[in-house]
């Protein structure tokens, strides 16, 4: 019969040691991170410079259609002989259509597969 593994038991903080790790930790700084510093060091570096505006864009959706092998293969075909990528493709569609379609949308954004990273 295997014998069960022993751990060693280790002492347990009492009540008091706990608060008075907790209450000594209040007010301390808290652990920086990278980005954090990076903010403090452009600070640093130059005072006067305005805070970097981020571009964000808006919540994107799927969008999931379902054609035929024929229709895929032509979207496939049109997308590879105009250079584009098949939604840029649909989307341009949609465009000369007259929907209206987010600018965002219409630029090619091609995802890199990881391999040609």
């Amino acid at each position: 019969m295997a014998q069960k593994p022993s751990f060693k038991s280790r002492p347990r903080p009492s009540t008091e040691e706990i608060l008075s790790a907790a209450t000594s930790a209040v007010g301390k700084e808290p652990p920086s991170s990278r980005s954090a510093e990076a903010v403090r060091a452009a600070r640093e570096a130059n005072p006067s410079a305005p805070p970097a505006t981020v571009k964000t864009r808006a919540k994107v959706v799927n969008l999931n259609v379902k054609v035929s092998p024929l229709t895929m293969k032509a979207l496939s075909e049109a997308a590879q002989k105009e250079g584009l990528t098949q939604k840029a493709i649909l989307m341009k569609a949609l465009a000369e259509s007259g929907l209206a379609i987010d600018q965002a949308d219409l630029e090619i954004r091609r995802a890199v597969p990881w391999h040609e990273r």
